[in-house]
């Protein structure tokens, strides 16, 4: 089952890159960015902050995986850091998330 599942995703996927966007209750702190990047670092989990906003209280997250386990990962350590947050991931792979569920039959 996984084999079939991983031959789907590598011939539909378009980029080696998956997005995950985060909205803050509160206005996220620097050091808590800081935290969030070493918890992904001591997961060997290549991640990095492409944007956040002038209020900061949105963040876009780009992680260096296809696979849909490490990306679920990355939003659960999302939300355990940061409860209030409300995380959704935005594309796997350069699709969007829904295209891609789609896609494997899931």
């Amino acid at each position: 089952m996984f084999s079939l599942v991983q031959q789907k995703t590598d011939i539909i996927l378009n980029s080696r890159n998956s997005k995950i966007d985060v909205i803050f209750s509160s206005v996220v702190k620097q050091y808590q960015l800081r935290e969030l990047l070493e918890c992904f670092d001591y997961l060997s989990i290549n991640a990095l902050i492409l944007h956040v906003d002038e209020n900061e209280r949105l963040l876009s997250i780009q992680i260096n995986t296809v696979k849909l386990f490490t990306v679920k990962r990355c939003k659960k350590i999302i939300e355990t850091l940061f409860p209030s947050s409300t995380v959704s991931i935005k594309s796997i792979g350069g699709i969007s998330y829904k295209e891609y569920m789609y896609k494997i039959g899931a």
